[in-house]
């Protein structure tokens, strides 16, 4: 798509991007969690980190999947601060986290990791069935395992001519 866009003298501008992008996810991250200077902390550590220069200028999927997965994780933390302490359903954040997570999975064939999380998440709402937001999660997470099961089956068809080719 950068090719396309910008041409192919700047065909990484998206991948650089996504490389700021990535800063500002773990600086809004971690300020969440640990308060402004942690964000801070974090942030310049990760802007100042040689393999996250290097991979936000090459032609690779990891700054980019990083960025879509520290963007889910913010969003479905946002989620529960607005929903637990503003007393209010956080819902576009829900959503939002869904689709970076969609994204996150379609970017890189390590979206199993993701498997683990969703089950955590998954018993949270089960363990808090009183809750408003329960069946949120439930939903939250049944479609994470539906983007889960197709990003499955579209490795596998993408890949197959590919593994028959190489390894013949």
């Amino acid at each position: 798509i950068g090719y396309w866009v910008f041409g192919e003298e700047l065909s990484t501008v998206p991948l650089i991007l996504f490389g700021l992008g990535s800063i500002i996810a773990v600086y809004l991250l971690t300020r969440t969690v640990a308060g402004e200077r942690a964000g801070l902390i974090a942030a310049l550590l990760l802007a100042i980190n040689p393999a996250h220069a290097y991979f936000s200028k090459f032609p690779v999927s990891e700054v980019t999947a990083g960025f879509f997965f520290l963007s889910g994780l913010l969003f479905l933390l946002r989620f529960y601060t607005e929903t637990l302490t503003a007393d209010r359903w956080g819902g576009a954040a829900l959503v939002i986290s869904a689709g970076a997570f969609a994204s996150y999975l379609f970017t890189r064939i390590t979206g199993f990791v993701l498997f683990p999380f969703i089950i955590a998440v998954y018993l949270s709402a089960a363990l808090h069935q009183e809750s408003a937001w329960s069946k949120s999660l439930e939903r939250y997470c049944t479609s994470l395992l539906m983007f889960f099961l197709w990003s499955i089956a579209h490795g596998v068809a993408l890949s197959l001519p590919y593994v028959r080719t190489i390894y013949g």
